[in-house]
């Protein structure tokens, strides 16, 4: 069974009946409790395993949530804007929290990441303006953009990921306590592996090229947009380059990658009019929209050998180009 809609329900706490007509209540419909101006606690059933996208949208007396069961899935918003939320306790049953799904839940204190949840993405706790405590955990892969964003009271991450492939533009505040600095560069990670993740070229100078740490896995989005650099090495532990890692850069001549690299983000060379030279990873599947749109001197390049997709505008206005090698894995 699935609950579908709150009626004219004026309680403000609500036990949610685990069985209906003999069938286990496993769904908390979209927009079931959106808007409603009574709220202040709400128990969750064993039986439930999924909470759909707005479930709690806009309540904004929601003070407590307490999951009884196996929760497998909280959708996108499920709880935006819910300001009065104080706690709530995320079985390690969950695999999935959506996009924005606990925005500006501003009362916030602490959160500990279920262990079974491997991704967190774009705004899931932003703007949760007294969230000073996050519990992550070793077997995260990826923070997606602005998931932390506007927690400017986040001082204790617990237990941070030591094989994140990727965090996004933004995903935490500027002095939240992970990050450090090396050869003219800010990185990502915890105190196990401090470099793991290159957040962004140091601005107040201009570099013309930089040197990455040997423990770099991942450059982020728009790590160099629009800095000066004219040449990269990208060595041999890089796995993962965001999307706009290099756009903008007016001066970038020549690029080097390993084989290692695995995923190219969308317009990661865009407007990179001097870029003449590159040494694409061949491990790479898909050459993402607008990758080198704008290189206007780029006049030849070799696709790599595990190539499938080149998407839309990925050589968009490269007028100079006049020699482009295919493998034949490509199929899109």
């Amino acid at each position: 069974a699935t609950l579908y809609s709150d009626a004219s329900c004026t309680a403000s706490k609500v036990t949610i009946a685990s069985h209906f007509a003999g069938c286990p209540v496993t769904v908390i419909e979209t927009k079931v409790f959106e808007n409603n101006p009574y709220l202040v606690e709400i128990v969750i059933p064993e039986t439930v395993k999924k909470i759909e996208f707005q479930a709690f949208l806009n309540n904004l007396k929601l003070t407590k949530v307490t999951v009884l069961g196996d929760l497998e899935y909280i959708g996108e918003q499920a709880f935006y804007h819910c300001p009065a939320l104080l706690s709530i306790d995320l079985p390690d049953s969950i695999e999935y929290i959506g996009e924005w799904a606990f925005w500006n839940c501003s009362s916030l204190t602490e959160i500990s990441i279920p262990k079974s949840v491997k991704v967190l993405y774009n705004s899931t706790f932003s703007n949760c303006y007294e969230l000073q405590k996050v519990v992550l955990h070793q077997g995260m892969t990826g923070i997606g953009t602005s998931c932390f964003a506007g927690c400017d009271k986040l001082t204790e991450i617990v237990d941070f990921p030591n094989d994140l492939d990727y965090v996004e533009a933004g995903a935490f505040h500027e002095n939240a306590p992970i990050r450090t600095e090396y050869k003219n560069c800010i990185y990502i990670g915890g105190k196990e592996k401090p470099y793991q993740i290159l957040e962004k070229i140091k601005s107040d100078k201009a570099y013309d090229t930089v040197e990455l740490h040997p423990d770099t896995k991942a450059i982020a989005p728009q790590a160099f947009y629009k800095s000066s650099l004219k040449s990269i090495d990208i060595h041999e532990n890089v796995e993962y380059i965001g999307y706009h890692a290099f756009a903008n850069c007016k001066k970038l001549e020549t690029v080097t990658m390993s084989d290692n690299v695995t995923h190219l983000g969308e317009r990661a060379f865009l407007d990179c009019e001097e870029l003449s030279s590159i040494k694409l990873s061949n491990s790479i599947k898909v050459l993402e929209y607008e990758t080198f749109r704008d290189c206007t001197k780029l006049n030849q390049i070799n696709l790599p050998t595990a190539l499938e997709t080149l998407e839309s505008f990925c050589f968009e206005s490269c007028r100079s180009l006049t020699e482009l090698h295919f493998s034949s894995s490509v199929k899109n």
